[in-house]
């Protein structure tokens, strides 16, 4: 004999009872279903999400971006009568305030799907890497977005 429940009701995820749509957990078996997020309007479920990602990735987005404007500046005003050793210093800041913040970004974003009802597109990925040193501006705003949904920095 099939499964049977109301027109609003919808079955658990774990147990597969029929539920009320509205309910944020099932009655029979306590565990939280899609059905409050559905019923909020948002797509993004974190109960559907898991990371094994720590919540420290902010870092490798934060430290990194406020280094991008000395390194825009120092990089763009050395003169090629600088030593070699030198170049390499600048270079590697230039190369490290582009590229950690869109790693930091890409681990980042794993965590803050699992544990908020916030889900960052990939644009703020590809706007890290391609929009530099407008990059600032929009680290910026993603550290601000995930603080005010996580409630941590």
């Amino acid at each position: 004999m099939g499964r049977t429940k109301e027109p609003d009701e919808v079955f658990c995820e774990a147990c597969g009872k029929a539920i009320k749509e509205r309910a944020e957990l099932c009655p029979h078996c306590g565990v939280r279903n899609a059905g409050d997020a559905a019923a909020v309007g948002s797509s993004h479920n974190p109960v559907n999400y898991e990371t094994t990602v720590g919540p420290s990735w902010y870092y490798a987005i934060a430290v990194p971006t406020l280094f991008t404007i000395p390194s825009f500046v120092l990089f763009s005003q050395q003169s090629s009568a600088q030593t070699t050793g030198l170049s390499f210093v600048f270079i590697f800041a230039f190369l490290a305030s582009v590229f950690a913040p869109i790693i930091g970004a890409y681990f980042d974003r794993q965590y803050v799907r699992a544990n908020s009802t916030w889900d960052p597109s990939l644009a703020w990925q590809v706007a890290l890497f391609f929009l530099y040193p407008g990059n600032v501006v929009i680290a910026a705003f993603y550290l601000y977005r995930r603080h005010e949904v996580l409630g941590e920095p």
